[in-house]
């Protein structure tokens, strides 16, 4: 479960996930998109229990505004574990 909205509210971009791992999870890492590209990429760091879910906001990259993105979009695309394994997994080298 990820939900993601810009806010008038400072910072503008309020994130919300759930760990649905049956363990910790340290860091999500996330895309944030407009309809038509990426607007900025997202860390975020800290020790979630299995079945938490985090309510956090962030600020906006330099010269955008909450106005105009209420079909902002938030994926996920690393989550690193507290025993040390990542997803998605990352490719072996050549």
């Amino acid at each position: 479960m990820t939900t993601c909205h810009a806010q008038l509210d400072l910072p503008p971009l309020r994130i919300v996930y759930k760990n649905t791992a049956p363990q910790a999870v340290t860091e999500v890492d996330f895309e944030v998109r407009t309809p038509v590209s990426l607007l900025t990429s997202v860390r975020d760091k800290g020790k979630i229990a299995s079945g938490a879910t985090i309510n956090h906001v962030f600020a906006l990259p330099d010269g955008s505004s909450p106005l105009g993105l209420s079909q902002v979009t938030c994926n996920v695309t690393l989550v690193k574990y507290a025993d040390g394994t990542v997803w998605p997994s990352p490719s072996p080298s050549p």
